[in-house]
C-alpha cells in the first residue's frame, strides 16, 4: 500500500509499505479522507514528533473516515464506515489502509457524505466542550464570548455559541480569510492578531467586566 510518513522533522514521504493485518479487537480500515489536525501541524514542523514513530505509515495523521475492510471485531464488521479517531501517538491515517482498535472506531451512516463526516471529530469535541464547562445555569447569563482562534474548532464554536443564544462573539486569528468565514457564522466581531490587540478590542468593548467566557481554539 501507499502511505504518507514523517521521515525527519518537517519532511513527509509518500513510500511503499505491506499491507496491515488485524489483530485482536482491531479493524483494518480503508482509507478515503483524513483530515490535517493543527497538531499534526505542531508534530511535523515543530518538532513535537515521537522519534520512534519515524517512517511509520500514515503517521502522525489521526483524523479520518474510511470503510472496513478486514475486522477482528464484532462492532465493525467488513463493509462498515467508520470515523477513524486513534490517538496522536497512534495516527495512522495518511495512509491507504490503516489498522485501528476498536475502542477507535465509530460507526457512520451507510448513506452518509464521507468528506462532510470527516468532521464529526472535531465537532465532537467542541460539542463535548461546551456541555462540560457551559451548564445550563451558566448559559442563563451568558451574553458573551471570545474565541481564540478560527480553524475548524474555533468556527465550530462560534455556530454553537450562536444557537445557544450568546449575543455577542468575539474572534481573533492570524489568518484574514478565517475571519471571514468567523464572521459569516456568526462572529459579531473579529480582531487581527497580527494587527490587533484581543485583549486591547475586549477591553474597550466589554469594559472591565470582560467576556462570560474565553475559549482558546488555536492549539
Amino acid at each position: 500500500m501507499r502511505a504518507a510518513c514523517l521521515t525527519r522533522s518537517g519532511v513527509v514521504e509518500v513510500r511503499d509499505f505491506d499491507e496491515p493485518r488485524p489483530g485482536p479487537g482491531d479493524a483494518v480500515v480503508r482509507m478515503h479522507y483524513a483530515s490535517i489536525c493543527g497538531s499534526d501541524v505542531h508534530t511535523i514542523y515543530d518538532g513535537f514528533h515521537n522519534p520512534e514513530l519515524l517512517g511509520r505509515p500514515g503517521y502522525p495523521g489521526h483524523e479520518g473516515v474510511g470503510t472496513v475492510v478486514e475486522s477482528r471485531t464484532d462492532q465493525f464488521p467488513a463493509g462498515t464506515p467508520v470515523l477513524t479517531t486513534p490517538p496522536g501517538e497512534a495516527g495512522g491515517c495518511f495512509g491507504e489502509l490503516q489498522r485501528v482498535n476498536e475502542q477507535h472506531l465509530l460507526a457512520l451512516p451507510a448513506d452518509g457524505d464521507m468528506l462532510r463526516l470527516l468532521m464529526a471529530q472535531q465537532l465532537g469535541t467542541t460539542v463535548y466542550a461546551l456541555k462540560k464547562f457551559i451548564t445550563p445555569e451558566r448559559l442563563a447569563t451568558m451574553r458573551s464570548a471570545a474565541i481564540i482562534g478560527a480553524g475548524s474548532a474555533g468556527l465550530f464554536f462560534v455556530q454553537q455559541l450562536r444557537r445557544m443564544g450568546v449575543a455577542d462573539i468575539v474572534v481573533s486569528d492570524l489568518n484574514p480569510q478565517r475571519l471571514k468565514h468567523a464572521a459569516r457564522l456568526g462572529a459579531t466581531r473579529t480582531v487581527p492578531g497580527a494587527e490587533e490587540s484581543l485583549r486591547e478590542v475586549v477591553s474597550e468593548a466589554f469594559s472591565d467586566d470582560g467576556v462570560d467566557v474565553v475559549i482558546e481554539a488555536a492549539g
